[in-house]
């Protein structure tokens, strides 16, 4: 990018620098993080199928069988338990 005015392009030119704060290091691969766009990965289950599944534990329904109905792992359901309670 800098190459054309004689700068290498693995350091920031010193007259970018004096704008970046000092602690700022920006990278593309964290650019989503760093800019607050990364909101995380799709829930497993909709606020319904969580009431759904809360319903079946507490009738006594086999935790393993209502996992395996929605279409999600044991270990999945039990974390949406703990959180819901």
């Amino acid at each position: 990018m800098f190459n054309s005015i004689g700068l290498s392009s693995t350091k920031t030119p010193l007259v970018l620098q004096q704008f970046i704060p000092f602690h700022f290091h920006f990278t593309w691969r964290h650019a989503p993080f760093q800019f607050g766009v990364y909101r995380g990965r799709n829930r497993a289950l909709s606020p319904e199928g969580l009431a759904d599944a809360r319903r079946r534990v507490d009738a006594g329904d086999k935790k393993a069988q209502i996992a395996r109905e929605l279409g999600i792992s044991r270990e999945t359901l039990y974390q949406y338990l703990r959180t819901a309670s």
